[in-house]
């Protein structure tokens, strides 16, 4: 059992604005194991879950039940031109 799903691994990436390579980076994986777990090829290990989890709430992400994502309020961008 892993300490986030694929599917928030991927909303939480989408709603930072963030590319899978700066993730990757960020969490110190190999952006193919990413992909990988993004598109359900492998399920994310705990190792790998727990860096994800980690990179992804420095940029404001909070983890919750039923396996949903939601961005802290004072991390809300307000312009839509303005990216991580």
């Amino acid at each position: 059992m892993s300490i986030v799903s694929a599917r928030q691994i991927r909303a939480a990436r989408v709603l930072t604005r963030m590319s899978q390579e700066k993730l990757a980076k960020e969490a110190n994986i190999p952006l193919r194991t990413l992909m990988d777990i993004e598109t359900g090829r492998r399920p994310p290990t705990p190792v790998f879950g727990a860096a994800l989890k980690v990179a992804l709430e420095k940029h404001g992400v909070e983890f919750m039940a039923d396996d949903k994502v939601r961005l802290r309020p004072t991390h809300i961008k307000t312009d839509p031109y303005s990216y991580y």
